[in-house]
């Protein structure tokens, strides 16, 4: 093991709340970016599971965040230097908990597409477009009664046709 990414790992975390920004029974990571060593980055599903809050800190209360809540994120990680630096981060509302499964990945367009596939009702599979952490939903699909454990986007079934 060459080193840890996460809460208690190898790498200081940059633009977030540590532990509380890092992932918690993290899902579905995939690279953004062509490089996979040195400095790349990462998107990750958060499922939120156990998640940690600085010390004094109680979930739920005095206006901290909730116990569990998940999260779609994108990390640039600098082996080199240890750090991850949180470059894009969508925190979407607690009924969106996702206990399991799912993942994030980078559209052709830039955009984000999310599958938080175990919530309450189903699954939430959304398109995300924006910088930084102000990422708005342009495109969502609801699949009620079961769970889509990891979507794709595809262009078309029809050759020569994209939507």
């Amino acid at each position: 093991m060459l080193w840890r990414l996460g809460e208690g790992g190898d790498f200081t975390l940059e633009n977030g709340v540590d532990p509380t920004d890092w992932f918690y029974a993290q899902h579905g990571p995939s690279y953004f970016s062509s490089n996979t060593t040195g400095v790349f980055t990462l998107g990750v599903m958060d499922n939120g599971d156990d998640r940690m809050f600085p010390t004094g800190v109680l979930c739920g209360v005095g206006g901290a965040a909730p116990c569990k809540y998940s999260t779609a994120m994108a990390l640039q990680v600098d082996e080199g230097t240890r750090t991850a630096t949180l470059v894009r981060h969508y925190v979407p509302p607690v009924s969106m908990y996702s206990f399991f499964g799912g993942n994030v990945d980078l559209l052709a367009n830039g955009d984000l597409q999310t599958d938080f596939c175990a919530v309450t009702t189903g699954s939430v599979v959304q398109e995300l477009r924006g910088p930084d952490n102000s990422l708005q939903v342009v495109w969502q699909a609801v699949t009620k009664g079961t769970n889509q454990y990891r979507a794709k986007r595809m262009p078309s079934l029809y050759p020569g046709v994209q939507w």
